[in-house]
């Protein structure tokens, strides 16, 4: 009996060890007021991509953003491995601008930047999403679809 007994809180102790051990990340989401609190952000984020300082500007990211932070530091490792071929293929970062804003319902909204190079651009795209009254980044990518500016 008392084998049994040691047997199952052994098990029972594992599972614990396990179970906290695999648990989802909990982070502070505090997602974004308002239109101007979603343009601090972006400038904020695209100042630091100019500089190429990507893991400060993915950083930025962690409280907005309610994906797992590994999911982010996935993304912010592929623009590393990408930037040497941008940098060659289309030169020196030049500056960023706004390109435009687009909102649907009250609840989806999405910021467009392009970052200029010398021989082309990068179009930085950022999508929100408030599902009651607070914004939060539902996806970013970046391409160098030039013909989608239009």
């Amino acid at each position: 009996m008392k084998k049994n007994i040691a047997t199952l809180l052994l098990l029972i102790a594992t599972q614990l060890i396990f179970a906290a051990e695999n648990k989802p990340e909990e982070r502070n989401l505090q997602g974004l007021a308002d239109e101007t609190a979603i343009s601090k952000f972006c400038n904020e984020f695209m100042k630091k991509a100019l500089e190429g300082d990507f893991q400060k500007a993915f950083s930025l990211t962690k409280a907005i953003w309610p994906i797992e932070e590994k999911s982010i530091a996935k993304l912010e490792s592929k623009v590393y491995e990408q930037m040497p071929f941008v940098k060659k293929e289309y030169g020196q970062a030049l500056n960023y601008q706004f390109l435009e804003k687009k909102e649907k319902l009250g609840i989806v909204s999405k910021w467009v930047f392009i970052i200029k190079h010398e021989k082309h651009l990068i179009r930085w795209v950022f999508v929100f999403y408030k599902p009651e009254d607070t914004w939060y980044l539902n996806h970013l990518s970046f391409d160098d679809k030039i013909q989608k500016v239009f």
